[in-house]
């Protein structure tokens, strides 16, 4: 089980790892389609501390879409919805980010 510091942490890594792929597009790269969970295992983070992790973002408020395993108002997405353009999840990532500092 991960600390709040380690899933602070952890989503902060995460929103680097998007702003990356943000800036990596404007100087010219290709532009990536990204799904949280697999942000996070590209971060090393894999099973339960992966769920910790997604748990924590969708409580922070950012729960449509982000996971087919995250409920929004009782609705669970197929995997295809949960799949963001780098600075579309960048952007929704920012919007809770205050909660992880």
């Amino acid at each position: 089980m991960l600390t709040q510091n380690q899933l602070n942490e952890a989503f902060m890594q995460s929103l680097s790892f998007a702003r990356n792929a943000v800036d990596y597009y404007k100087n010219g790269g290709d532009y990536e389609m990204l799904m949280y969970r697999d942000v996070l295992r590209k971060l090393g983070y894999h099973g339960e501390d992966a769920e910790q992790i997604i748990s924590a973002v969708a409580k922070a408020g950012f729960d449509y879409c982000l996971d087919p395993q995250i409920s929004h108002q009782g609705y669970f997405p197929a995997e295809d919805p949960c799949w963001w353009g780098c600075d579309q999840l960048y952007s929704r990532l920012q919007c809770v980010e205050w909660r992880f500092k």
